[in-house]
């Protein structure tokens, strides 16, 4: 049985780092064609809505990397699943990838609504790293977009939660973050403060950092 969160949490804290690095890690489109197909043979007889959206964030999973317009048109398919639903917690995942997604294809605008809603399921469902996972991608697009202070805000809004629930690893995440754009407003000395905070958050974390 699938749990309420499973498939909310199916790329654990998706929304909350986003920092996939490709390098090393990207599978060719011919390896993953099979386990596509295979797939998408399932949602064609699968009778409950639950499963055939937990099938279609498996199908956008596998075309991330390599085919983002693929995977964008089957997080809208699996969310209609969600929707028929009204499951919040599989709606909040899918919104968090769309975001992720248009992100990445500098959608800078769609990425912006799609975080925003899922911000707004995410407190609903009482998610709260959800929430703050969100305002951090939020706080990136902002950030590209050049919309300095909405950045910022967005930022510290996502470290307030993170603090609260003792995540060391996003707040290191979160303080780095905000040490990269206190750079680009030539506050250097606020910034190396942030970078330093950073640091030690990654260090409690067990991230090995470069020295």
């Amino acid at each position: 049985m699938i749990q309420a969160r499973s498939m909310h949490r199916t790329l654990k804290l998706l929304g909350i780092l986003i920092l996939l690095n490709c390098t090393g890690i990207l599978v060719s489109f011919s390896q993953n064609k099979q386990v596509i197909d295979s797939l998408l043979t399932l949602t064609k007889t699968e009778k409950s809505e639950k499963v055939k959206a937990l099938l279609y964030s498996k199908i956008v999973e596998e075309y991330y990397f390599n085919v983002p317009d693929s995977a964008i048109k089957y997080c809208y398919i699996g969310m209609k699943c969600s929707a028929r639903l009204n499951d919040i917690s599989d709606l909040a995942y899918f919104h968090t990838f769309l975001g992720v997604l248009y992100k990445n294809t500098d959608a800078y605008d769609s990425a912006i609504y799609h975080f925003n809603k899922s911000i707004e399921l995410n407190k609903k469902d009482d998610f709260e790293e959800g929430v703050a996972g969100s305002l951090n991608n939020l706080g990136q697009v902002l950030l590209l977009k050049g919309d300095y202070d909405k950045s910022l805000n967005s930022y510290f809004s996502s470290l307030e939660i993170f603090e609260k629930h003792q995540d060391t690893l996003n707040i290191g995440e979160l303080h780095s973050n905000i040490g990269a754009l206190l750079v680009k407003i030539n506050e250097f000395d606020a910034a190396e403060e942030h970078f330093n905070i950073s640091r030690r958050q990654y260090k409690l974390a067990g991230v090995k950092l470069q020295e």
